[in-house]
């Protein structure tokens, strides 16, 4: 299982910005700031293989983790972080260099991040609705 104390310091590192990002004032009225935080569960599976195909290693096992996401929306742009982090004991079966059998776990961190950018480019054109109707296995018009 992971540090309990890093898992602390993550959880309310998190916390500590989503308070900060949710009170941040903004003075124009079309821009509004989200924030988010959750706990998941993640499937870890690794495998590793020989030159023949033989599987060497094989990891597995769920990852306990925390997510948080802040998210800023304008009139026409939208600037997103998403934060996760998952950290757990997996199983672990494999085989030392000698090939004998060995099983055990292996301590597992993963760390994810992503950031989206979006800018409604100012084309004036207006919304279209595609001209071929819905179920039609053909690409042709009607």
């Amino acid at each position: 299982m992971p540090d309990s104390s890093r898992l602390r310091r993550i959880a309310a590192a998190a916390s500590a910005l989503m308070l900060v990002a949710g009170s941040v004032h903004c003075d124009e009225s079309d821009r509004a700031i989200g924030t988010s935080l959750g706990v998941g569960l993640l499937q870890f599976e690794f495998e590793e293989f020989d030159s023949q195909g033989r599987r060497l290693v094989k990891e597995s096992g769920w990852l306990p983790g925390i997510e948080g996401r802040c998210k800023v929306t304008g009139q026409r742009a939208t600037l997103s972080i998403d934060l996760a982090y998952y950290s757990g004991d997996v199983d672990y079966a494999g085989q030392t260099s000698a090939g004998v059998p060995v099983d055990s776990t292996t301590d597992a961190d993963i760390l994810d991040i992503a950031l989206e950018a979006a800018y409604l480019l100012p084309l004036g054109l207006p919304p279209q609705v595609s001209q071929y109707p819905v179920g039609r296995r053909g690409l042709g018009p009607g």
